[in-house]
């Protein structure tokens, strides 16, 4: 009998050991992503940081200039 107990015990061992070691592989491979995604979305943020000072660029460029009347747009004002 003592002998099918300590074996019953090796194999619950091996199974708790193995299910640890999957965890933490899976543990590890999750927190990666997770540092991957939080990169990714910072690169996002300044790209868009950056369309929105190109959009802004773009307003100032396209708006009539107050003192001659002039326009980047590619029209000439008509008095």
């Amino acid at each position: 009998m003592g002998g099918i107990g300590g074996f019953l015990v090796a194999i619950w061992r091996w199974i708790f050991k193995a299910l640890v070691e999957e965890r933490d592989h899976y543990k590890n491979l999750s927190d990666q992503k997770d540092q991957e995604i939080d990169r990714l979305k910072d690169e996002v943020l300044k790209l868009k940081e950056k369309g929105y000072q190109q959009q802004i660029l773009i307003n100032n460029l396209k708006a009539p200039d107050a003192k001659s009347g002039a326009s980047f747009i590619g029209k000439d004002d008509q008095k």
